[in-house]
């Protein structure tokens, strides 16, 4: 060995011995237990709280320095509050790196670390002090230092919360943080674990276990950070909750901390809610990318996916929903975006033959700043299902929409619907400010109502319509009619009624005009004011069964009665009706608490007119009914025609009365029966009766006095009256409890 050699190597062997000299003399001369007070010290003048180290102090400071303490805990002593409490805490640091300004930690380890944390209802903090105190240390400049850490594990550890002013405790207990090579210029993996317990003011809990995995990268010089392969699931149960409830999120996460653009790359959230009452787990999944330039304040949420679906017990199959689309988001205008929206949806209901499916696509807009909202346009196709109908019902509705969740409004700007085989075209505006989100709790919701607009259909087959609902179309006497209706109305409403005005309907050759709605919404009357023009009744009545048997039900639907509140008018220009050829037909009726009053019911006939008003009352035990009936100058001879199919009699026939009945059978009607009637009949004549031979056969042996009376023999007389004339016949009776007492009788009849 060369003397200079020999030199260096005796310099660095002596510097060796004093460096470990120096070692030895501090780990076995001084004890860091010595410095306990000062420590406490420190501490009360930078935090203003109470340190307490109740165990040992062991430290190394070779090959490593290390430092560890047992239970040790952070008070704040005037309040009786630990603020901090540790069972046990390690930290190794590696000597040689120091010297070179970067710190290689080997590890550091916490165990059994609780914290507690309360806000007072003033809304005051139990570590306001301790904060309030650090903030008046001055900021010390830091240098940049390199860093590692081999090893963290924090383990056993919990953090409970008091929350006085909305009376919630949490627990968030059994806190696992485990992380390896930690270097803030490379990416390291952490791994953490926790329990959560949540208690609110109504008793309600909420539970939750929860693991999360990443790999974490600080670039801190280009305030970079990421989150790669970001792993998380929660299990959350508790009376909060309907059911238990799983929960996965993945993502790539970047946060650009300078540029202030932060990014989720290939998102995933997972959620399966199991409640017991379902086949399987309801399962809802959702991807997408989203980009939040928080400079700019937009938000960009692109290949958006949401696919959901609901396995009920009593669908044959799960209901699905599938939804896609991008979002965009101006948080500084308040402008949200969504371009490309579709849905598609389906229901297989147990009881219907096929599921009830539905596809919508529309593209939105929304103003979060003055709650406007459109749909241009919304467009929604969907496939109805039922026992009843025979075959799948198809829905097409295209409606530019738009609305205001804030004024409570919402429009369809000239909607389509094709539905039924019937084509519907129209708008509708409606202002429904009670439920505007700006409304007061609990606010009527027809209050400040609003409604306008128009509907106009297509003409369309009564009949093809109710087979395709699955219903009988009814047996007409016409089986031509119920094939072409068609109907166009406006509408009309606020918080009082809701009308149709301008109404007509097209049924057959007949057109019926004038308005209908309901008014009064808070006790809704059903109001119509109604004109036709025409209508043959007959048409539409079944045909007639000789062998049907007579109905042994009621003549009058009592409970149906009993519910009706209505205000009503209809008149027709010609009514047929049992082949009865009625003019200017009118009726206008009210009913309200079980009192029906018609109080018209007139029209014209065969050159007379009549009169019908009725009141029907079944607020008692029986209904009550009270007729005033009047015929005035009626033709006689066509009505004589249809009873007894010959022509046998003409005239002018004329009845008044006032009646009145009890119950609801006939028998009961007939029985208690009581009023009064007139009945008048003049220019009359009764063809094939000579009521001359019956007076003759009378007067038996008189006849040969008739040429003194008349200057006519008996067979003269006979002979030439075939018909009888009535020149005016008069008849009054009372009628009491189905009883007739005739009080006149009179006729004038003449030879024809």
């Amino acid at each position: 060995m060369s003397k200079p050699v020999k030199i260096i190597a005796i310099i660095f062997a002596s510097l060796l011995t004093v460096v470990l000299a120096f070692v030895g003399f501090i780990l076995f001369v001084i004890d860091p237990n010595d410095y306990k007070q000062d420590i406490y010290t420190v501490v009360k003048d930078k935090t203003d709280m109470d340190l307490a180290i109740n165990d040992r102090i062991e430290w190394q400071l070779w090959p490593n320095i290390g430092l560890k303490l047992g239970q040790t805990t952070l008070s704040d002593t005037p309040n009786k509050q630990t603020l901090v409490a540790i069972k046990q805490a390690a930290v190794s640091v590696q000597v040689m790196p120091l010297l070179s300004k970067k710190i290689a930690i080997d590890s550091v380890e916490l165990d059994g670390a609780k914290l507690s944390f309360i806000q007072y209802a003033d809304g005051k903090t139990s570590w306001d002090k301790m904060l309030a105190k650090l903030k008046e240390q001055p900021e010390e400049k830091s240098q940049k230092v390199e860093f590692n850490v081999k090893l963290l594990n924090i383990a056993n550890s919990a953090l409970a919360f008091d929350d006085q002013k909305t009376q919630t405790q949490g627990q968030l207990e059994n806190l696992l943080v485990q992380a390896a090579d930690i270097d803030f210029s490379k990416a390291f993996p952490i791994h953490i674990k926790f329990d959560y317990q949540q208690k609110d003011g109504q008793g309600k809990t909420l539970i939750a276990e929860n693991d999360i995995n990443t790999t974490v990268q600080l670039n801190q010089e280009a305030q970079i950070y990421k989150l790669t392969a970001l792993n998380a699931r929660s299990h959350l149960k508790g009376t909060l909750l309907p059911a238990p409830v799983v929960l996965d999120l993945n993502a790539n996460v970047v946060a650009d901390m300078q540029q202030q653009l932060h990014q989720l790359e290939k998102l995933s959230l997972k959620l399966d809610y199991q409640d017991p009452k379902l086949k399987a787990p309801a399962h809802v999944e959702l991807t997408a990318n989203v980009t939040a330039n928080m400079k700019q304040q937009l938000i960009d949420v692109s290949a958006l996916l949401l696919n959901a679906n609901y396995p009920d017990m009593a669908l044959k199959a799960p209901a699905v929903l599938k939804m896609q689309g991008d979002i965009k988001a101006d948080l500084a205008a308040q402008q949200v975006q969504m371009p490309n929206i579709s849905l598609e949806a389906s229901y297989p209901d147990a009881a219907r033959p096929s599921p009830i499916t539905a596809t919508l696509k529309s593209a939105l807009n929304a103003d979060l700043k003055t709650g406007a909202l459109t749909l241009s346009p919304l467009d929604l196709n969907a496939n109805l299902s039922d026992k009843a109908f025979p075959k799948v019902m198809p829905i097409h509705l295209v409606a530019p929409i738009t609305a205001n969740w804030k004024e409570g409004k919402v429009a369809l700007n000239g909607f389509n619907l094709d539905a039924l085989a019937i084509k519907t075209t129209g708008q509708l505006q409606a202002s429904l400010p009670a439920l505007a989100a700006t409304a007061a709790p609990n606010t009527p919701a027809t209050q400040g109502m609003s409604i306008t607009g128009n509907i106009n259909t297509s003409a369309f087959n009564l009949r093809e319509l109710m087979q395709t609902l699955g219903m009988t179309a009814p047996a007409t006497k016409n089986p031509n009619v119920l094939k072409s209706v068609s109907v166009n109305s406006q509408i009309n409403g606020n918080e009082q009624a809701v009308l149709l005005k301008g109404l007509k309907v097209q049924l057959d050759g007949s057109t019926l005009t004038g308005e209908a709605g309901l008014n009064d919404l808070k006790n809704p009357k059903i109001m119509a004011r109604l004109n036709l023009d025409k209508i043959n009744v007959d048409d539409y009545l079944p045909p007639t069964d000789p062998n049907a048997k007579p109905s042994t039900g009621g003549l009058l639907p009592i409970e149906l009665l009993k519910k009706q509140n209505l205000d009503v008018a209809l008149s027709i220009g010609a009514l047929t009706i049992m082949d009865y050829p009625i003019k200017q037909f009118q009726v206008s009726a009210t009913a309200s608490n079980g009192l029906v009053q018609v109080s018209k019911l007139n029209g014209g006939i065969y050159n007379g007119s009549f009169s019908l008003p009725t009141t029907i009352d079944v607020r008692g035990k029986e209904p009550i009914l009270n007729v005033d009936p009047n015929i005035n100058q009626i033709e006689i001879a066509n009505l004589a025609k249809q009873f007894t199919k010959q022509d046998l009699l003409t005239g002018k026939a004329s009845y008044q009365g006032k009646v009145q009945m009890t119950g609801n059978t006939v028998a009961a009607w007939t029985s208690s029966l009581t009023g009064n009637s007139a009945v008048k009949f003049n220019e009359g004549i009764l063809k094939g009766v000579n009521m001359m031979q019956l007076v003759m056969n009378e007067m038996g042996k008189y006849q040969a006095l008739l040429p003194y009376v008349t200057g006519k023999n008996a067979d003269t007389i006979v002979n030439k009256q075939n018909d009888t004339q009535i020149a005016n016949f008069l008849g009054e009776a009372e009628i009491k409890n189905g009883l007739v007492q005739t009080k006149a009788l009179n006729a004038d009849l003449r030879k024809a």
